[in-house]
């Protein structure tokens, strides 16, 4: 491959971000054009990139090395799957942007296959800094401590699940059910109104799974509309790992300290009250934080991730699939057996959690008491040993 590959992008609306990845100094690769139906918005990014706009597969240049395919699979109603089985025949290789369905993913990855080019598939958020961060930590704890619980929540399950998997190094055996064995029931108050998680439970990689998934979406913006991107939290008998958001912090929380037998002091007698073996028992836990956050600061504003992360993560998306390319190895978490897996767990969650409801998004509210000002509050009356109840318009 060339020393900066040349990369097709396809769509461009969710194809924004992956082109925003071109806009990073120094980028490793170059944009060839964009592949679009030929809105007025994808002319005007093709003019403001100064590239070509494509609208069929056939008006390609025969020096385009690889594709991002940002436009819906078939399973969400798109021509993402057909678009990159046409690419895949150009002998261009191919990163799709998640989800698809397990047959879809099978018939791309066998195509690619035979043709002898590569096909990847992006959940997006595991080449994210603090997601990395939240993966590697768990890699290297598992080597020492067996996971006891996986507790999940998400308005986007494909790439939590990616996340999880990639953590535990697999996802095999899994299983997903309704943990009330019914469903739940559809309004749980007239002030309340729908319940905005489904929950299910299992396994997954073999270990207990708690798993909240968003259930309902405003149907006019269906693609922002998240109470929470991710939460994840992996537990074990040390300690816990929780990644708080895709984007940080990730923090690291200290079990509580087993109680046992009443030791001998450094003096060499046993603390004779019960409250002397009380403090003893806090010093025998020893004096480490209860909780160590991984990742520096506050997590990055929306303006910092559409501009630094974002692209970082495509740019990641990228990389993989050269360095696939160009060594011929095939990443353990591109591999049809893990991505299949994936797409199955992903079809099962989507099928316990039934269709999502409407709900109307309210107009954007901001928080009360304003979070950043109520830190530097309580930092204050902290530091001058009073106590005040913070009174908010």
């Amino acid at each position: 491959m060339r020393s900066k590959p040349r990369v097709l992008v396809c769509g461009t609306n969710y194809g924004r971000f992956y082109l925003s990845a071109f806009a990073r100094q120094p980028c490793d690769f170059e944009l060839a054009g964009i592949l679009a139906a030929g809105s007025a918005r994808s002319q005007a990014l093709a003019r403001e990139l100064g590239v070509p706009l494509y609208t069929k597969t056939v008006q390609l240049p025969g020096d385009i090395d690889m594709a991002c395919v940002a436009v819906k699979s078939t399973l969400l109603g798109g021509n993402g799957t057909r678009i990159a089985m046409e690419l895949l025949q150009r002998g261009i290789h191919v990163v799709q942007e998640h989800p698809l369905h397990p047959a879809d993913l099978l018939e791309c990855l066998r195509l690619s296959h035979r043709l002898g080019t590569h096909y990847h598939v992006n959940s997006h958020f595991v080449h994210v800094r603090a997601v990395q961060t939240f993966i590697d930590y768990v890699r290297q704890s598992s080597r020492h401590e067996r996971p006891l619980f996986i507790d999940i929540t998400t308005a986007l399950p494909y790439s939590a699940l990616d996340i999880v998997g990639q953590a535990l190094g697999g996802l095999d055996p899994f299983v997903l059910h309704d943990p009330l064995g019914r469903e739940i029931a559809p309004n749980v108050g007239a002030e309340t109104g729908p319940a905005p998680f489904k929950c299910i439970e299992g396994t997954l990689a073999g270990i207990p799974v708690y798993l909240k998934i968003q259930h309902y979406f405003d149907p006019d913006d269906a693609v922002h509309n998240y109470l929470v991107m991710h939460r994840i939290c992996i537990g074990s008998e040390s300690g816990n790992v929780i990644l708080l958001s895709p984007f940080g912090p990730v923090i690291w929380t200290q079990g509580y300290p087993r109680s046992g037998p009443a030791e001998q002091s450094s003096h060499g007698h046993t603390p004779d009250t019960v409250m002397a073996r009380h403090f003893h028992a806090g010093h025998r836990a020893g004096h480490e934080p209860t909780t160590v956050q991984f990742t520096p600061g506050d997590a990055p504003s929306y303006a910092d991730i559409f501009a630094i992360h974002w692209p970082e993560g495509i740019h990641g998306a990228l990389a993989t699939l050269r360095h696939a390319v160009e060594s011929g190895e095939i990443p353990m978490f591109q591999s049809e057996s893990y991505l299949v897996a994936l797409a199955h767990l992903w079809v099962a969650a989507m099928r316990q959690c039934g269709k999502p409801r409407h709900v109307r998004r309210k107009e954007t509210i901001r928080a009360v008491p304003d979070p950043i000002l109520y830190r530097e509050y309580r930092f204050f009356l902290d530091k001058s040993n009073r106590t005040e109840t913070w009174i908010c318009d």
